[in-house]
């Protein structure tokens, strides 16, 4: 195997499988250039990543792992392998308004809200934190989404 690009443990790989091929000089993270035979059955065309947001988010929980999954795209293009694609979904939690603001004041437009929800299976969920999960606990429509989302993501 000969190591292609680090982004860190987000892949297409289950935790199993990347510690399988995450391993070069004793170091921890990577892009590996693996025999087709391996990855075979890691084909899906486009891998959703859903992202509940909500007011006073951490901004950084939610731009930083959407950064990552860009890079793999970008990595998976390199590879050739452009029809396979992680498309990061923002939810939004905010009774249907088309932003929220984040807890650094920044603004965050959404995808869809968790009373429409997502129209594609939910491979990845990620929730963020922040001061804004205080309230957010309260927020039973989005508890609920969370709850329903999580229970057949592939990844939580």
């Amino acid at each position: 195997m000969r190591p292609l690009g680090c982004f860190g443990p987000f892949s297409w790989f289950s935790a199993a499988e990347w510690s399988r091929f995450s391993t070069h000089n004793g170091e921890i993270g990577g892009i590996y250039d693996i025999d087709a035979i391996e990855v075979g059955r890691l084909t899906a065309n486009m891998r959703t990543v859903a992202i509940p947001v909500f007011t006073d988010f951490m901004f950084l929980d939610v731009i930083g792992p959407a950064d990552v999954f860009g890079a793999a795209n970008e990595q998976l293009d390199h590879l050739g392998r452009t029809g396979e694609r992680y498309e990061v979904t923002l939810v939004g939690a905010n009774g249907g308004e088309a932003t929220v603001t984040a807890s650094n004041g920044l603004t965050l437009g959404v995808d869809t809200t968790v009373d429409a929800g997502v129209t594609t299976p939910v491979d990845t969920l990620l929730v963020p934190g922040g001061n804004g999960t205080r309230s957010a606990i309260f927020d039973a429509a989005l508890l609920h989404w969370i709850g329903s989302t999580a229970a057949s993501a592939r990844r939580v």
